[in-house]
């Protein structure tokens, strides 16, 4: 496996945007960094109220797809970032200094633009997660696990799963405490009948199921649709049309359910605020959006933005952390070139600012700074 160690830095620009002037500065304002990785290459940082640092990390124009591109290790000091490489046959895992967007290295790894892929970290290991074509005339789930920092793939796997199926890959997450993942499908249940939903759980060294080998026909969990984020002993995850919010255990039975009161959605997209215990479910701004508190211990909290027609709070994609939600609109699919960030107050749901971005952001993530 190729590593190429202290890469360039190709761009580095500071910009300094409006910032809305009925913005209030979210709680601790000053206290949170926001990455985004966008469709032209480019991963940016950004304050509560304007773009600081810009990096052109790929050349190659990145396409919309299901998956996470972005991730923390390092307490939030180390910044991951999964894009494509100008080779189609491959991608490169690029780690980047957090705090001013340096890149630190590149690994190059066998994933093409026709796998799609997610990525996730557990410990000092990132793994990425996509699914290929299989001999069956299926799509079969694929891993790849990385040993950070010194960017070996420590394991490559391909899940057991019935061949002639399409296993499409679309979340990932990692065990809070454990040796497993849960892994999500979207299948594309509308357009054949090969298609699969539901999420799994696997080991992450070597993509075995965890909940049993019926699991290779079918799924650990049918009622997941969408985003997943792992919690104490367990998953959450989104369900498509069925409006709730599912809690599953470590092998993803379900033990619980939260009505999200988002109709007219489907629902895939998912933050949670590990400290605060805390989920946040958005909806799409090509359905009715809206977004959603939901609390591990006291349930449905408040809706915010949600009205009989199209949302002012709605989105693609979404991370919380620090009592601050952030959140994209107007990605490429959706009809739109360029793109920006919302802030919300994770208390009450209040709009707080948005950020501007040069480009279509396909992952955002919130960062509280480092004690």
């Amino acid at each position: 496996m190729l590593v190429r160690s202290a890469a360039a830095l190709l761009t580095l620009v500071g910009l300094s945007l409006p910032a809305s002037r009925a913005a209030t500065a979210p709680p601790g304002s000053g206290t949170i960094a926001l990455f985004a990785l966008l469709a032209n290459g480019q991963v940016v940082r950004a304050s509560e109220r304007r773009v600081v640092r810009r990096v052109q990390i790929s050349r190659r124009h990145i396409r919309q797809a299901s998956g996470r591109y972005l991730a923390l290790v390092d307490g939030g000091r180390t910044l991951l970032a999964l894009v494509p490489t100008a080779d189609p046959a491959r991608s490169e895992l690029v780690r980047l200094r957090a705090d001013d967007l340096r890149v630190v290295s590149r690994v190059q790894l066998p994933v093409d633009a026709a796998t799609p892929r997610s990525l996730t970290v557990a410990s000092s290991r990132a793994i990425v997660v996509g699914d290929r074509a299989s001999a069956g005339g299926g799509r079969v789930p694929v891993g790849w696990v990385i040993a950070l920092p010194s960017g070996r793939v420590a394991f490559s796997w391909s899940v057991e799963k019935a061949p002639s199926l399409n296993w499409t890959v679309f979340d990932v997450a990692a065990q809070t405490a454990g040796s497993g993942l849960y892994v999500s499908y979207h299948g594309g249940c509308d357009v054949t009948p090969t298609c699969t939903g539901g999420a799994d759980a696997v080991t992450i060294g070597t993509g075995t199921l965890l909940c049993g080998t019926g699991a290779q026909a079918s799924v650990c969990n049918p009622l997941i649709h969408g985003e997943v984020a792992a919690i104490e002993g367990g998953v959450l995850g989104t369900s498509g049309d069925a409006g709730v919010l599912v809690r599953a255990d470590r092998e993803v039975h379900t033990v619980k359910q939260w009505p999200t009161r988002l109709p007219g959605n489907h629902q895939v997209r998912l933050a949670f605020d590990r400290m605060r215990g805390q989920a946040f479910l958005l909806g799409s701004c090509l359905y009715r959006g809206g977004l959603v508190r939901i609390d591990l211990r006291a349930g449905w909290r408040w809706r915010s933005g949600f009205a009989p027609g199209r949302s002012h709070l709605c989105g693609e994609r979404i991370s919380a952390a620090g009592g601050v939600v952030a959140f994209t609109n107007g990605p490429e699919f959706a009809g739109g070139s360029g793109s920006s960030l919302k802030l919300v107050a994770g208390e009450s749901g209040r709009l707080l600012s948005r950020v501007t971005l040069p480009a279509a952001a396909l992952d955002v993530l919130v960062r509280p700074s480092p004690a």
